[in-house]
């Protein structure tokens, strides 16, 4: 059980539903764990190593080290150190096939150049039955986890996501995502890109909980700690709980700072969530706009008093 704190809160009713809460909006009543596990492939995993990092500039996509083709349970055994190849996109792992679950086992994966668009994890068009949990991804160019479209059923659990450029996770147009105990931090986004934790991009369905997206700062563009997006459509059915969304923030004036922000989403859910110190960044301008929690169109769940 945990204790719910209500808050007085300043509302603004704005033109297209637009619902703009700033500041100390949610209390978060439990902190995030990481736990270590075991590195062992057990008898029926199937054990990746550095061993199995190797690129050639004839890979496809350019720079894939490690395609998972077959259903079957994946575990790291160690750190993977991938060095992206230039031209074309990257992926360390390429998740190909239903039915995947990639254990990886308190190992990081990371990049040592500075190779745009590399993605750590990337989920192909159309799979389901997806598992992705226990580790930790670290200086991607690209997304750390990207879903493609189409996809359901896809779980993340116990994943810590480090300085990637182009966002922690990002599913676009699949429905039936969970995640849960899972750290975002220190993404910057590139030029003509926002900085974000998670972005949810016309998703029917997702459950976010017990996770942080926190101090994603951007340079030039806005930066959003959660992101609820709507490129073709909107999202639906999406619930955040015991989640937070701190200190997200930009250096550009013209640009804005959002904890959670909600372009068309419709029956969302947050239950006892923080969205605290979203603004300027390591600037100190106060003009920079910031808002802790941002709806631009959309409705909430019946049950959406438990926010307070």
């Amino acid at each position: 059980m945990f204790q719910l704190i209500k808050l007085k809160l300043n509302f603004f009713i704005i033109l297209n539903l637009a619902l703009i809460l700033n500041y100390n909006i949610f209390i978060k009543s439990t902190a995030n764990n990481f736990t270590s596990l075991s590195s062992t492939a057990a008898s029926n995993q199937i054990g990746l190593s550095q061993a199995d990092i190797s690129t050639t500039s004839s890979a496809t996509p350019n720079g894939t080290t490690k395609t998972l083709s077959e259903p079957g349970h994946y575990i790291l055994t160690s750190n993977l150190s991938f060095t992206a190849q230039s031209g074309g996109d990257n992926v360390v792992i390429d998740i190909t096939a239903d039915n995947v679950t990639l254990n990886l086992g308190s190992f990081t994966i990371s990049s040592s150049d500075l190779q745009a668009g590399t993605k750590a994890i990337n989920i192909a068009t159309g799979l389901s039955n997806i598992n992705i949990v226990n580790g930790r991804i670290n200086k991607m160019r690209g997304e750390g986890i990207y879903i493609n479209s189409g996809c359901s059923g896809i779980h993340i659990d116990n994943v810590l996501i480090n300085d990637c450029d182009l966002g922690g996770i990002h599913a676009i147009s699949s429905n039936n995502i969970y995640i849960n105990n899972t750290i975002i931090t220190n993404c910057s986004g590139i030029s003509g890109t926002n900085a974000f934790g998670l972005k949810l991009d016309d998703i029917n369905s997702a459950v976010v909980s017990n996770s942080s997206f926190n101090n994603n700062i951007s340079s030039n563009e806005d930066a959003i700690g959660a992101w609820l997006s709507n490129t073709t459509g909107s999202c639906k059915n999406c619930q955040f709980i015991k989640c937070e969304a701190n200190t997200n923030g930009t250096t550009d004036t013209s640009n804005s700072a959002y904890g959670y922000k909600l372009d068309t989403a419709y029956n969302i859910y947050f239950e006892s969530c923080s969205a605290n110190n979203n603004g300027p960044g390591s600037s100190s301008d106060s003009s920079v706009s910031s808002y802790g929690f941002f709806m631009l169109t959309g409705e909430f769940s019946e049950n959406h008093s438990k926010w307070f």
